[in-house]
């Protein structure tokens, strides 16, 4: 085991206290900053839907629709990272933005949960919902008939597979019994284009 070597440091109580005030105001400039993030993003959200909405064809303005509702309607899928409730308390970074974007707006907030991403796209085409918050990947076959609002966070795709079993080291060495995507994720779309460009075994 590698030696470290670690410079001595004696506090006294005036630099103890000095440190910790120093350390609280650190962490409220991180969480003023991470709030200016959060409503600077709510302000595109608002550039972005001022004008009519492309997925309707109906002509009338559908921000003013929102506030005349007195409603915003959002649609999500139960995740940590974008909706979810715990202890009677609601969280999740798609969540926060939906929250703070229905706030400028001046109305309620309406929540729907779905099983799947399919799901999400029915609640738009059938007018069940404004707007979708569930860290939706934009997609170029999704941007024909929605429009997507502004890049908040990246992801990466990653495949998973189950301890156990043999590492896939390959999109080749997959077969169609170990490969499972959730209906309307944005990867099929990729595989879709991989098994035509590169793996045409790959289902």
């Amino acid at each position: 085991m590698p030696h470290i070597r670690r410079q001595p440091c004696v506090f006294s109580g005036h630099r103890l206290l000095r440190n910790l005030k120093l350390q609280k105001i650190n962490a409220l400039k991180k969480l003023k900053i991470n709030y200016l993030l959060i409503g600077i993003v709510t302000l595109l959200l608002a550039a972005a839907l001022w004008p009519s909405i492309p997925w309707s064809s109906k002509p009338e303005n559908r921000v003013a629709g929102i506030i005349a509702r007195g409603e915003l309607r959002i649609s999500t899928i139960n995740s940590p990272m974008t909706f979810a409730t715990m202890n009677d308390k609601t969280f999740g970074l798609d969540y926060e933005l939906a929250k703070q974007f229905a706030d400028y707006l001046g109305v309620t907030l309406k929540i729907t949960v779905r099983q799947n991403i399919s799901q999400l796209f029915d609640d738009l085409d059938d007018g069940q919902a404004d707007m979708l918050a569930a860290g939706l990947v934009y997609n170029q076959e999704r941007v024909k008939n929605y429009q997507a609002g502004p890049t908040y966070y990246s992801v990466s795709q990653q495949l998973v597979y189950r301890v156990g079993n043999i590492r896939p080291r390959t999109l080749a060495s997959l077969t169609a019994e170990q490969l499972t995507i959730a209906p309307g994720h944005v990867a099929i779309n990729d595989l879709q284009a991989l098994k035509a460009e590169k793996y045409p075994d790959l289902t």
